[in-house]
């Protein structure tokens, strides 16, 4: 491990788990919340996004920039490259408009800081997640903001993953100033979007994320019970046969997300995945998991409660292992986050299956998709949890 990286999963022999901390949450739709938070009171805000073809890339910060009155609202661009062989490769002239959009938008007295994430090394292995670690922890003026805000909307998993995980612990640990410093996530969620924008090849096997591997991938606890918690979404059996070989889990408790907008939903997801849930991997359907898809802190409060069942009933078997995926969308992603998070100490890990780029499908009518995208804001630390 980089030296320079920060170990986020040492490994606690304790039997009750902490928490919940967020059972009380803050979570808005939309952007009445900033308004009113925003031109109360002038705030230093860090705004980090990725540089990506994805049309909701802007839409957070152009409604953001117009509330921010007097303070300065500095915009870290997450420059990554899957590589000259990524299927996205062609979609190079969307990330340039995305990126005309951006530098448009950032107010005189803002600034723009590039930071630079290469997905794969020359020799072909996965790097992007340590590098988005390191990201954090070589900017030394992160701690100088009032708020700093993540929008994810444009970002890989492999990459906000350990990024809001690394934010989490340097606000949690940070002895250095009296300042609260307040994070907050934003999702811009559109579904007709994700439907045209799929994944273009995998990667062959599954890896757990650093900062949440924790203990699942030493050989000192193989003789603990594995429970793998995966997140469901459309189109991912590849990656969940992937994931099911590397934790070779002793019991599966899937979670279908409950929609609002289509009730079917988890329905057409069971049928989807039928014959690989049921009829290969044999599940009990009374291990099935729901949550809402609109709200990522019942995820996490879903699958608190989830862990702390298995880790009390599994206590004479010296408890157990916990795998959790999430091959949903982002906004359900976040759950598994925060549970991750704060539960890394206690044999909690994440374990993802990297896409080699994707594939946008009717890019023609793309964009005009972008007025029925809704953006949620998730404060996850700061004032409101005083």
């Amino acid at each position: 491990m980089n030296e320079n990286i920060v170990d986020m999963s040492i490994v606690i022999d304790k039997d009750d788990l902490p928490g919940p901390r967020w059972n009380y949450y803050y979570m808005s739709e939309g952007d009445i919340f900033w308004k009113e938070y925003l031109l109360k009171n002038n705030k230093d805000i860090l705004f980090i996004l990725g540089l990506g073809f994805d049309p909701r890339m802007c839409i957070a910060y152009e409604k953001i920039v117009r509330y921010n009155g007097n303070g300065v609202i500095d915009c870290l661009v997450i420059n990554f490259s899957e590589g000259e062989g990524s299927p996205s490769q062609k979609y190079s002239h969307l990330v340039k408009i995305n990126e005309v959009k951006l530098n448009k938008l950032i107010p005189i007295n803002s600034k723009r800081i590039n930071k630079y994430v290469e997905m794969l090394s020359e020799d072909n292995i996965r790097i992007g997640s340590r590098q988005s670690l390191n990201t954090i922890q070589s900017f030394s003026e992160i701690l100088k903001y009032n708020d700093i805000i993540v929008d994810i909307s444009a970002l890989p998993r492999g990459i906000y993953f350990p990024l809001i995980g690394s934010l989490l612990y340097l606000i949690d640990n940070n002895k250095t100033n009296d300042k609260k410093i307040n994070l907050h996530v934003i999702v811009s969620e559109n579904v007709e979007i994700d439907k045209k924008i799929i994944d273009l090849g995998i990667d062959e096997f599954a890896n757990y994320i650093p900062g949440y591997s924790s203990s699942l991938e030493s050989t000192t606890h193989e003789d603990k019970p594995k429970i793998w918690i995966p997140i469901l979404g459309e189109n991912q059996e590849e990656q969940l046969v992937r994931i099911r070989n590397k934790v070779n889990p002793d019991e599966i408790c899937p979670m279908i997300p409950i929609s609002s907008v289509d009730p079917l939903r988890g329905d057409k997801l069971l049928i989807s995945y039928r014959n690989f849930l049921f009829d290969r991997l044999l599940i009990d359907p009374t291990n099935l998991l729901y949550a809402s898809e609109q709200n990522p802190f019942q995820v996490y409060r879903v699958l608190y409660r989830t862990i702390k069942h298995y880790k009390q009933t599994l206590k004479p078997l010296k408890g157990c292992q916990i795998a959790i995926s999430a091959s949903s969308s982002k906004l359900l992603s976040i759950g598994a986050l925060l549970c991750a998070y704060e539960l890394k100490n206690f044999g909690i890990g994440v374990v993802n299956v990297e896409t080699l780029g994707y594939q946008i499908i009717d890019e023609k009518n793309l964009f005009l998709e972008i007025p029925n995208t809704k953006f949620f804001t998730l404060w996850i630390a700061g004032d409101c949890y005083e």
